[in-house]
This record gives structure tokens, C-alpha cells and sequence, in this order.
């Protein structure tokens, strides 16, 4: 499984997400928001990818969403 998480630097919401990403164990790459920004047509960040082992990419892209995700990882 890949994990990325595209932020922003002064971003709260990324910091957040990324201490819960931390705490759970859960191994991810970071990127500029910048990056995928256009793709899920988004001005606020952050986004997080997950690429599971069949190949099939989700994009979650509201916090709700991706502490959803978070806590029920390895689940």
C-alpha cells in the first residue's frame, strides 16, 4: 500500500493529520499540495492518497474523511 499526503506548510489541518498518521504507525510520503491541487479541482489542502495493493487509488480530501480513514487502518 502507498500512502501520500500532500500539505502545505502552514497548514494546521496538515499538521493534525499528519500527527495521527504518526501515532497510528501508518508510513506515508509527504508532498506539495501543489501537486495534486488541480487534479481533485481543490484550493485546500491537505489530500490524502492511498494506492491499495490491486492498484486502486482513493483520494480523500476532507479531514473528516481521511481521520476515517486513519482509524480504521489495519482494522
Amino acid at each position: 500500500m502507498e500512502i501520500i499526503l500532500y500539505t502545505l506548510p502552514s497548514c494546521p489541518i496538515c499538521h493534525m493529520i499528519k500527527t495521527k498518521l504518526k501515532n497510528r504507525n501508518i508510513d506515508f510520503q509527504e508532498k506539495d499540495f501543489a501537486e495534486i491541487a488541480v487534479q481533485i479541482n481543490s484550493v485546500q489542502a491537505p489530500a490524502l492518497q492511498v494506492v491499495d495493493e490491486q492498484g486502486n487509488t482513493i483520494i480523500y480530501n476532507s479531514p473528516s474523511q481521511m481521520v476515517g480513514w486513519i482509524n480504521q487502518y489495519g482494522e
